[in-house]
């Protein structure tokens, strides 16, 4: 399972990015073969804006994560590499841009992908495994700002078509294959509308699969705003 999502607000998302604090070692891998996870969640990716920023990521973290563990990872479209690292969200946190850092060895392997191969996502938990009820929020690596215009990128584990839908709404939102040869660890993405994500708060989004004309069963997760 996996997912790829877009929505478009006006502008960049600019400001000091605020370092949130280290609460683990880096762990990271880049193999000559794919690892793949079960996660069918692989990022929830803002475009770059701004100056390139190596080593870190920016994410939008909501006041409502103040004094909560968060888990950032990225995982390239072709399974190869893979890496998370725990922070400590403030305790005083008011929400706004945060800065991960990630002192990655692989600095040219990553720089030598594409935006929508590279997989980035900052939830909520500790990185010991994916939890039920994923909450998760824009993110960007290799940049100081990010254009609101989000991806979410899933697995959609073979299946022949995957949509999102958002029980608020009562919409449906069509998945379709990520344009790159390597779609390994990620396959899908599925363009969310600027007017469902214009003002913020907590999304709950449903992801479907459909293989051979049967439900594959479905994943549920929330994409959280400021």
């Amino acid at each position: 399972m996996g997912i790829i999502a877009v929505f478009t607000l006006a502008g960049s998302l600019a400001g000091r990015a605020e370092p949130l604090e280290i609460r683990g070692e880096l762990r990271e891998r880049y193999a000559p073969s794919a690892d793949i996870s079960g996660s069918p969640v692989l990022g929830l990716v803002a475009l770059r804006a701004g100056e390139a920023a190596a080593s870190r990521i920016v994410a939008q973290v909501p006041g409502s994560w103040a004094a909560q563990i968060v888990c950032a990872r990225m995982v390239s479209s072709d399974g190869r590499y893979d890496a998370s690292r725990p922070f400590g969200v403030p305790a005083d946190w008011q929400g706004g841009i945060a800065e991960l850092d990630i002192p990655t060895r692989y600095l040219a392997e990553l720089d030598a992908l594409d935006e929508l191969e590279l997989g980035v996502a900052v939830s909520m938990d500790d990185c010991s495994g994916q939890p039920e009820g994923l909450r998760i929020v824009p993110a960007v690596w290799g940049s100081t700002e990010m254009v609101p215009e989000i991806r979410l990128l899933i697995n959609s584990f073979r299946a022949d078509e995957a949509y999102l839908y958002i029980a608020a709404r009562n919409a449906d939102i069509a998945c379709d294959p990520v344009a790159t040869e390597a779609r390994t660890a990620f396959d899908m993405v599925c363009p969310l509308p600027q007017d469902l994500l214009a003002e913020g708060g907590v999304l709950e989004v449903e992801l479907n699969r459909v293989r051979r004309g049967a439900m594959m069963g479905s994943t549920y997760f929330t994409i959280e705003l400021p």
